[in-house]
Protein backbone atom coordinates (compact mmCIF):
# COMPACT_ATOMS: atom_id res chain seq x y z
CA UNK A 1 0.00 0.00 0.00
CA UNK A 2 1.33 3.33 -1.16
CA UNK A 3 -0.11 6.98 0.69
CA UNK A 4 0.66 10.11 -1.25
CA UNK A 5 -0.74 13.59 0.26
CA UNK A 6 -0.37 17.15 -0.49
CA UNK A 7 -1.21 19.82 2.15
CA UNK A 8 -1.70 23.68 1.73
CA UNK A 9 -2.60 25.50 5.32
CA UNK A 10 -3.02 29.45 6.03
CA UNK A 11 -2.65 31.34 8.64
CA UNK A 12 -3.59 34.13 10.36
CA UNK A 13 -3.59 36.31 13.57
CA UNK A 14 -5.11 39.74 14.99
CA UNK A 15 -4.51 40.07 18.67
CA UNK A 16 -5.88 37.29 20.59
CA UNK A 17 -7.33 35.74 17.99
CA UNK A 18 -5.53 33.25 15.22
CA UNK A 19 -7.22 31.08 12.95
CA UNK A 20 -5.73 28.53 10.14
CA UNK A 21 -7.12 26.90 7.41
CA UNK A 22 -5.97 23.83 5.54
CA UNK A 23 -6.70 21.60 2.25
CA UNK A 24 -5.23 18.32 1.61
CA UNK A 25 -5.04 15.81 -0.86
CA UNK A 26 -4.75 11.98 -0.30
CA UNK A 27 -4.49 8.96 -3.00
CA UNK A 28 -4.12 5.35 -1.60
CA UNK A 29 -3.16 2.85 -3.61
CA UNK A 30 -3.31 -0.75 -3.11
CA UNK A 31 -0.78 -3.40 -4.86
CA UNK A 32 -2.92 -6.82 -4.97
CA UNK A 33 -2.34 -10.26 -6.93
CA UNK A 34 -4.08 -12.96 -6.20
CA UNK A 35 -3.49 -16.65 -7.98
CA UNK A 36 -6.84 -17.34 -9.02
CA UNK A 37 -8.13 -13.64 -10.16
CA UNK A 38 -7.18 -10.78 -11.61
CA UNK A 39 -9.02 -8.32 -9.47
CA UNK A 40 -7.71 -5.73 -8.56
CA UNK A 41 -8.84 -2.96 -5.59
CA UNK A 42 -9.23 0.68 -7.01
CA UNK A 43 -7.27 3.51 -5.65
CA UNK A 44 -9.17 5.80 -2.94
CA UNK A 45 -8.69 9.79 -3.93
CA UNK A 46 -9.60 12.20 -0.91
CA UNK A 47 -9.91 15.72 -0.59
CA UNK A 48 -10.83 16.95 3.28
CA UNK A 49 -10.26 20.51 4.69
CA UNK A 50 -9.46 21.68 8.46
CA UNK A 51 -10.17 25.09 10.56
CA UNK A 52 -8.87 26.14 13.42
CA UNK A 53 -9.81 28.62 15.85
CA UNK A 54 -8.48 30.12 18.54
CA UNK A 55 -9.27 32.56 21.76
CA UNK A 56 -6.08 33.48 23.81
CA UNK A 57 -8.22 34.84 27.21
CA UNK A 58 -4.47 34.95 29.10
CA UNK A 59 -1.57 33.58 29.74
CA UNK A 60 -2.75 29.93 31.54
CA UNK A 61 -6.56 29.67 29.48
CA UNK A 62 -7.55 29.66 25.99
CA UNK A 63 -10.32 28.76 23.98
CA UNK A 64 -10.02 26.46 20.69
CA UNK A 65 -12.49 25.41 18.28
CA UNK A 66 -11.11 23.12 15.35
CA UNK A 67 -12.79 21.06 12.42
CA UNK A 68 -10.18 18.03 11.52
CA UNK A 69 -11.82 15.17 9.26
CA UNK A 70 -9.85 11.69 9.50
CA UNK A 71 -9.56 9.24 6.94
CA UNK A 72 -10.54 5.43 8.28
CA UNK A 73 -8.90 3.48 5.44
CA UNK A 74 -10.30 -0.36 5.26
CA UNK A 75 -7.93 -2.69 6.28
CA UNK A 76 -6.34 -5.31 4.09
CA UNK A 77 -8.05 -8.53 5.33
CA UNK A 78 -11.39 -6.82 5.27
CA UNK A 79 -10.47 -6.16 1.80
CA UNK A 80 -9.32 -9.51 0.83
CA UNK A 81 -12.06 -11.59 -1.07
CA UNK A 82 -11.52 -14.98 -0.32
CA UNK A 83 -13.55 -17.52 1.75
CA UNK A 84 -12.83 -18.58 5.31
CA UNK A 85 -14.90 -21.07 6.18
CA UNK A 86 -14.14 -20.94 9.86
CA UNK A 87 -16.63 -24.06 10.15
CA UNK A 88 -20.10 -25.96 8.65
CA UNK A 89 -22.01 -23.02 9.10
CA UNK A 90 -20.24 -19.80 9.25
CA UNK A 91 -18.20 -18.90 6.50
CA UNK A 92 -16.38 -14.98 6.60
CA UNK A 93 -14.78 -13.04 3.96
CA UNK A 94 -13.70 -9.28 2.81
CA UNK A 95 -14.90 -7.00 0.60
CA UNK A 96 -12.66 -5.18 -2.31
CA UNK A 97 -14.81 -2.88 -3.06
CA UNK A 98 -14.77 -0.57 0.11
CA UNK A 99 -14.48 2.81 0.21
CA UNK A 100 -12.80 4.87 3.25
CA UNK A 101 -14.68 6.23 5.79
CA UNK A 102 -14.67 9.71 6.68
CA UNK A 103 -15.03 10.71 10.18
CA UNK A 104 -16.06 14.76 10.75
CA UNK A 105 -14.91 15.96 13.98
CA UNK A 106 -15.74 18.71 15.26
CA UNK A 107 -14.17 20.21 18.78
CA UNK A 108 -14.89 23.24 21.38
CA UNK A 109 -12.58 23.04 24.09
CA UNK A 110 -11.17 25.22 26.90
CA UNK A 111 -7.71 24.77 28.56
CA UNK A 112 -6.21 25.64 31.63
CA UNK A 113 -2.87 25.34 32.07
CA UNK A 114 -0.12 26.49 34.66
CA UNK A 115 3.52 24.78 35.85
CA UNK A 116 2.06 21.94 37.65
CA UNK A 117 -1.55 21.71 36.56
CA UNK A 118 -3.01 21.06 33.44
CA UNK A 119 -6.96 21.17 33.14
CA UNK A 120 -9.40 21.24 30.08
CA UNK A 121 -12.90 20.70 28.93
CA UNK A 122 -14.11 20.19 25.83
CA UNK A 123 -17.61 19.15 23.64
CA UNK A 124 -17.18 17.02 20.42
CA UNK A 125 -19.51 16.21 17.65
CA UNK A 126 -18.36 13.25 15.27
CA UNK A 127 -20.20 12.26 12.09
CA UNK A 128 -18.96 9.43 9.98
CA UNK A 129 -19.99 8.84 6.27
CA UNK A 130 -19.41 5.81 4.73
CA UNK A 131 -19.19 3.90 7.69
CA UNK A 132 -17.52 0.62 7.16
CA UNK A 133 -19.93 -1.85 9.04
CA UNK A 134 -19.55 -5.34 9.86
CA UNK A 135 -22.52 -7.72 8.65
CA UNK A 136 -23.97 -10.97 9.37
CA UNK A 137 -26.35 -12.69 6.57
CA UNK A 138 -28.43 -15.75 7.59
CA UNK A 139 -28.63 -18.17 4.06
CA UNK A 140 -31.83 -19.91 3.53
CA UNK A 141 -29.55 -23.12 4.05
CA UNK A 142 -28.63 -21.98 7.48
CA UNK A 143 -24.97 -21.12 6.75
CA UNK A 144 -24.16 -17.51 7.77
CA UNK A 145 -22.03 -15.13 6.09
CA UNK A 146 -19.89 -12.23 7.58
CA UNK A 147 -18.46 -9.99 5.55
CA UNK A 148 -18.25 -5.96 5.61
CA UNK A 149 -20.08 -3.03 3.71
CA UNK A 150 -20.03 0.59 3.13
CA UNK A 151 -23.51 1.26 4.78
CA UNK A 152 -23.61 2.66 8.29
CA UNK A 153 -23.98 6.36 9.53
CA UNK A 154 -22.93 7.39 12.93
CA UNK A 155 -23.20 10.65 15.16
CA UNK A 156 -21.56 10.96 18.19
CA UNK A 157 -21.78 13.77 20.52
CA UNK A 158 -18.85 13.76 23.66
CA UNK A 159 -18.51 16.05 26.70
CA UNK A 160 -14.80 15.02 28.25
CA UNK A 161 -12.66 16.19 30.96
CA UNK A 162 -9.20 15.96 31.79
CA UNK A 163 -7.42 16.64 34.67
CA UNK A 164 -3.33 16.44 35.22
CA UNK A 165 -0.49 17.64 38.54
CA UNK A 166 3.06 17.34 38.42
CA UNK A 167 5.65 18.59 40.30
CA UNK A 168 8.47 16.38 39.12
CA UNK A 169 8.36 13.88 41.49
CA UNK A 170 4.74 12.96 41.75
CA UNK A 171 2.57 12.91 38.50
CA UNK A 172 -1.71 12.20 38.66
CA UNK A 173 -3.65 12.26 35.64
CA UNK A 174 -7.37 11.32 34.65
CA UNK A 175 -9.51 11.69 31.56
CA UNK A 176 -13.39 11.17 31.67
CA UNK A 177 -15.15 10.90 28.43
CA UNK A 178 -19.26 10.33 28.18
CA UNK A 179 -20.56 10.09 24.74
CA UNK A 180 -23.55 9.18 22.84
CA UNK A 181 -23.66 7.37 20.07
CA UNK A 182 -26.31 6.55 17.34
CA UNK A 183 -25.75 4.58 14.60
CA UNK A 184 -27.88 3.86 11.56
CA UNK A 185 -27.65 1.87 8.32
CA UNK A 186 -30.80 2.57 5.56
CA UNK A 187 -29.41 -0.82 3.35
CA UNK A 188 -30.37 -2.89 6.44
CA UNK A 189 -32.95 -1.09 8.04
CA UNK A 190 -31.05 -1.21 11.54
CA UNK A 191 -30.50 1.39 13.83
CA UNK A 192 -28.41 0.93 17.16
CA UNK A 193 -27.56 3.53 20.29
CA UNK A 194 -26.93 4.08 23.75
CA UNK A 195 -24.48 6.00 26.07
CA UNK A 196 -20.93 5.27 26.80
CA UNK A 197 -18.28 6.08 29.37
CA UNK A 198 -14.80 5.82 29.27
CA UNK A 199 -12.17 6.95 32.08
CA UNK A 200 -8.65 6.39 32.27
CA UNK A 201 -6.38 7.12 35.49
CA UNK A 202 -2.38 6.98 35.17
CA UNK A 203 0.21 7.77 38.19
CA UNK A 204 3.81 7.69 38.70
CA UNK A 205 5.80 8.69 41.67
CA UNK A 206 10.18 8.65 41.51
CA UNK A 207 11.64 7.36 44.69
CA UNK A 208 14.91 8.35 44.94
CA UNK A 209 18.41 6.15 43.50
CA UNK A 210 15.99 6.08 40.76
CA UNK A 211 13.10 3.76 41.70
CA UNK A 212 9.79 4.25 40.38
CA UNK A 213 6.28 3.35 40.60
CA UNK A 214 3.68 3.87 37.86
CA UNK A 215 0.25 2.82 37.43
CA UNK A 216 -2.70 3.10 34.68
CA UNK A 217 -6.32 1.65 35.18
CA UNK A 218 -8.87 2.36 31.83
CA UNK A 219 -12.39 1.56 32.14
CA UNK A 220 -15.04 1.51 29.36
CA UNK A 221 -18.64 1.07 30.16
CA UNK A 222 -19.01 -0.99 27.18
CA UNK A 223 -18.71 -0.41 23.03
CA UNK A 224 -21.68 0.20 20.55
CA UNK A 225 -21.87 -1.42 17.20
CA UNK A 226 -24.50 -1.55 14.30
CA UNK A 227 -25.31 -5.67 15.11
CA UNK A 228 -24.69 -5.82 18.70
CA UNK A 229 -23.35 -4.03 22.45
CA UNK A 230 -20.17 -5.29 23.78
CA UNK A 231 -19.93 -5.48 27.73
CA UNK A 232 -18.19 -3.30 30.01
CA UNK A 233 -13.94 -3.08 29.77
CA UNK A 234 -11.58 -2.85 32.22
CA UNK A 235 -7.62 -2.70 32.11
CA UNK A 236 -4.73 -1.77 34.63
CA UNK A 237 -1.50 -2.45 35.52
CA UNK A 238 1.19 -1.79 37.87
CA UNK A 239 4.99 -1.03 37.49
CA UNK A 240 8.34 -1.35 39.48
CA UNK A 241 11.40 0.34 37.53
CA UNK A 242 14.76 1.16 38.82
CA UNK A 243 16.88 2.83 36.60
Amino acid sequence: RGIYAAYGSYSHAVKSWQFRAGLRFELTRLFTQFKDTALQIPNFNNLVPNLLIKKTINEKGALTYSYNPRINRPYLFVLNPNINYVDSLNITYGNPGLLPEIWHNHMLDYNYNNKSIFAGIALQYTRRTRGIEEIRILRPDKIVETTYRNIGHAQNWGLSGSLRYNNGKLSLGTTVVVRHISLESPALNLSNSGFQATVDINSSYRFKKGFSIESFIYYESGSIALQLKRNRYLFYNLLLGKK
